[in-house]
This record gives structure tokens, C-alpha cells and sequence, in this order.
């Protein structure tokens, strides 16, 4: 199955380099004046991202608002960030959207997306192997299959141990290959600044409205052409943390293109847990951020589950079958 998909991903690249030959840093004169969205393909949706917001969904944020309030009243969690979008017709709201964060591992999104970028200008570098010879940061499951140090592996396959296991060490290699091709400023300039996302420093906290623009950016392929954006959200959907939005939602039939993230300190814990639900006709991005005391985990990944199951409810009450 692994060898299928690697096929399947080269022939991918191969046929998508011949309509992007500018630097990858080099900002496209080009404008997107559409607001068409393309069809034939089971993750995106390209469209240019004009930020209007449209008439709102039968309300509902009330309800989020008010089970907010009342975890954070009863000390579940000290804080809870909410962004929600409608993918088709624009509408969003945020909670505590201006809330910073920690986004820990849930930056493996980006540095995915800087290697197919790459991938799109060099085709060869999906060909590459690197070797475990360095240890960065820690992993924190034990995996039967993680990792040999010294052991070189097939620079997909990281980029796969990266995203489904969130593999930090798997994410220390692509990382460090990518600062072969670019400096981190350059790719998160263009990245945020150029689709709407604060700039940052790479390293720093952020909210959760603009974390949630690199979802947006790959559902709009505005960054990756579209064969690199679509395959970043099947794989975002092959995401082994089920404790979060696929919880709340539920339901084996609605795929979900997500990451999630958590930092733990000597006073606090973070959970996050953001994506696209790809509710039938009617997708939307979910992306919810919390923080709480040490040892709080549970209640976090329950808040998440709950949110994410409060807004999935509430969405196919209207667009569900009649």
C-alpha cells in the first residue's frame, strides 16, 4: 500500500511541474480574478478567497459561546479558542479568536507544505533518503515501528511519519532538508503574509483564526498547486488523533483533514485540534485551541469533542437530509 501511494504521489509531481517555474519565493504576478471553484478533485476547492462575509447559517455560535463559558466557569480549561468557516459560502465566526497559542505540533502543516513546494520546482526531491542521525525534540508514544537511529529512510515516508504519527523526529529531518532550499522567514513570508495570516515568527505563538488559514490555503490551493493541495489533505485525513474533531463528529462517513497539537509545561497544558470536515456539500474548517492546568488532557480532548460534535450537529440540522 505504502509503494502504491509513493507511485501515485511521484506521478502527481511529475505532471504538476510543468505549469509553475518561478521561484518558490518569489511572490506570482498573476492575480485570480475567478470566484469559480474548480471541479475534479476530492479535497479542494479552488477559489479566490475574497474574505466577504455572507449572509449568516441559522446562528448557532450562541451555543458555542455558552458551552465556552461554562467549562472555562468550571475550571475545565482557563482558555478556549474557536474559529469555524463555512468553505462554501464564506461565513465564519471566531471565539477568543485573538487568544495566542502554542501551536506545537500542529506547525508539521507547514513544514509539509513548504516540502511540496519544493517538490513542485524540483521533482527529484521526492527520489530522496535521509538518515536518523539526529535526534530533535521528543517523541512522546511509543510506536513499534518508530524511527532506527541511523537507519536512512524513503524522504516520503517521513513526510507520511510526520503528518498520520505527528513523528517529531521524522520532522526534524524534513525540516533541516528543507533549509537546503530556503530560510524558514522566506516560506512562512510567503505563506502567511501573501494568503491573509499574520506574520510571525515561525517559532512563536498564534491564533486560532490564523492558524486556520493553512487550511484554508490548501482547500483554495492558493500556495501549492492543486495535485501538491490535495494530496496534503489525504493525507491530513490519514491523522492517527481521533480523540478531538473526529470524536465530536462521529461519523465514519465525513472524512476529516486535521492536525492536532499539545505543549505541556511545569504550569500548563495545551490541546488543539484543527482541520477541515468535509461535511457532503457542505465542508467547513473547524480549529479549536485550548489551555489548561498539568494533567488536564483529558478534559481538553472532551471540550474539543464536544465543540467539534455541537457544531457538527448543528450543521447537519440544516443541510442534512429532509
Amino acid at each position: 500500500m505504502r509503494n502504491n501511494a509513493l507511485i501515485i504521489l511521484i506521478i502527481l509531481i511529475i505532471a504538476s511541474c510543468s505549469t509553475k517555474k518561478n521561484s518558490i519565493f518569489k511572490k506570482s504576478k498573476e492575480e485570480n480574478v475567478s470566484i469559480d471553484r474548480v471541479a475534479g478533485y476530492k479535497y479542494i476547492n479552488p477559489l479566490l478567497d475574497c474574505g466577504m462575509q455572507f449572509k449568516e447559517i441559522n446562528p448557532f455560535v450562541t451555543k458555542v459561546k455558552k458551552y465556552i463559558t461554562e467549562k472555562t466557569k468550571n475550571g475545565d480549561a482557563k482558555t478556549i479558542s474557536v474559529y469555524f468557516r463555512h468553505l462554501n459560502n464564506g461565513y465564519w465566526f471566531g471565539i477568543n479568536e485573538k487568544e495566542e497559542f502554542n501551536p506545537a505540533s500542529m506547525m508539521k502543516v507547514p513544514i509539509m507544505m513548504e516540502f511540496f513546494k519544493i517538490a513542485e520546482m524540483d521533482p527529484n526531491v521526492i527520489l530522496n533518503r535521509l538518515v536518523f542521525d539526529k535526534k530533535v525534540g521528543v517523541n512522546n508514544y511509543s510506536e513499534a515501528d518508530s524511527l532506527v537511529f541511523g537507519k536512512d529512510y524513503p524522504i516520503l515516508e517521513l513526510v507520511d511519519r510526520m503528518i498520520i504519527n505527528s513523528d517529531n523526529y521524522a520532522s526534524g529531518l524534513i525540516y533541516h532538508f528543507n533549509r537546503q532550499y530556503t530560510d524558514e522567514n522566506a516560506f512562512f513570508n510567503e505563506t502567511m503574509i501573501n494568503n491573509n495570516i499574520e506574520g510571525r515568527d515561525p517559532f512563536g505563538n498564534i491564533t486560532v483564526k490564523d492558524y486556520s488559514g493553512f487550511f484554508r490555503i490548501l482547500y483554495n490551493s492558493s500556495f501549492l498547486n492543486k495535485q501538491m493541495s490535495e494530496t496534503a489533505l489525504a493525507l491530513l485525513i490519514k491523522t492517527k488523533f481521533k480523540n478531538g474533531l473526529v470524536k465530536g463528529v462521529n461519523n465514519t462517513s465525513i472524512e476529516i483533514a486535521h492536525k492536532f497539537g499539545e505543549r505541556l509545561t511545569d504550569t500548563e497544558y495545551q490541546l488543539h485540534d484543527c482541520g477541515i470536515v468535509y461535511y457532503p456539500n457542505e465542508p467547513y474548517i473547524l480549529c479549536v485551541m485550548t489551555r489548561g492546568h498539568v494533567g488536564d488532557n483529558e478534559k481538553l480532548e472532551n471540550i474539543i469533542s464536544d465543540i467539534s460534535r455541537i457544531i457538527y450537529e448543528e450543521v447537519n440540522k440544516q443541510f442534512g437530509k429532509k
